[in-house]
């Protein structure tokens, strides 16, 4: 009769456990809320975008924006794109360290990234397809 008694007891305390992980894990609280008074950027579910000033380069390396202007406040980002087929590449036209831009690029397509501390000021560069030339357009680093 002991071990009759031993049996029932354990179905009974594994039945007791298994209710209360299920309900433990079924209930739904409420999501945390940002502190009254508190910015809509402090929201848990604010994400950020970051701001692409958007360049398109000619097949002869003439851009559609001659001066574009990218804000340190907005942590924006440069991107050149090829119209039509080739290799674009990003040249700087200044001495080393100077170009505020890290720039990355992949075929017909270059990205830029403001590098630390950029300096206000006009930045010349050549946008060069395939090799050949381009012209003289200008990055501006506001603030």
């Amino acid at each position: 009769m002991r071990k009759g008694w031993s049996v029932v007891w354990g179905a009974t305390f594994f039945c007791l456990v298994a209710c209360f992980v299920t309900s433990c894990a079924s209930s739904t609280a409420p999501a945390a809320q940002p502190a009254e008074g508190a910015p809509a950027a402090m929201a848990p579910d604010a994400r950020k975008t970051v701001e692409t000033v958007a360049i398109k380069v000619s097949p002869d390396g003439s851009v559609d924006q001659e001066e574009a202007h990218v804000s340190i406040s907005k942590k924006q980002e440069v991107r050149w794109d090829l119209v039509g087929s080739g290799t674009l590449q990003i040249v700087a036209d200044e001495e080393e360290g100077a170009w505020p831009l890290h720039v990355r690029c992949n075929g017909g397509h270059c990205e830029g990234k403001l590098k630390d501390n950029p300096k206000h000021d006009r930045h010349p560069y050549h946008a060069v397809v395939n090799g050949g030339g381009g012209t003289d357009p200008v990055i501006i680093i506001d603030g």
